[in-house]
């Protein structure tokens, strides 16, 4: 099962279970959670920052890398924090999130495609397969909705 991070930092779930840490938002606050809040069998799954996928901005901003850390879809690495081999081992993904406040049926498809692949493409995939976002160009863009 995949709990949010309240429910590790307040109660004491199996070991099995996975925490969804939503709230680090950078690699230091990653390493500190994953090193020092946590029983180390315990695997984890990160919201990464930037990848709010309704973040509303205009053309292919899912190859883009920016000042302000949007775009940053495609190179997307859960394990990039200033951690250890075995600390690093513990992620076993991340997650990209869509909240519905701006969100409706006028601009979900459009919103959501192609973020949402590039996200997955990196997470999925081997990272020897996902190094370039102009290779995944022709494969992502034809999957726009307009």
């Amino acid at each position: 099962m995949i709990f949010w991070q309240e429910v590790f930092d307040h109660n004491k779930p199996d070991v099995s279970a996975i925490v969804h840490n939503w709230y680090s938002q950078n690699d230091e606050a990653r390493a500190r959670d994953v090193k020092e809040q946590y029983n180390k069998d315990f695997k984890f799954l990160f919201l990464l920052v930037g990848l709010y996928l309704n973040l509303i901005n205009y053309g292919a901003d899912w190859r883009a890398l920016s000042p302000r850390g949007l775009g940053k879809y495609y190179y997307c690495d859960p394990r990039n924090f200033a951690g250890t081999y075995e600390q690093k081992q513990l992620v076993i993904g991340g997650i990209a999130t869509m909240w519905g406040e701006y969100i409706d049926g006028t601009n979900l498809e459009a919103t959501l495609w192609p973020r949402a692949s590039a996200v997955a493409e990196r997470l999925w995939s081997p990272p020897n397969k996902t190094k370039s976002a102009e290779e995944a160009w022709p494969r992502l863009q034809s999957i726009v909705v307009e």
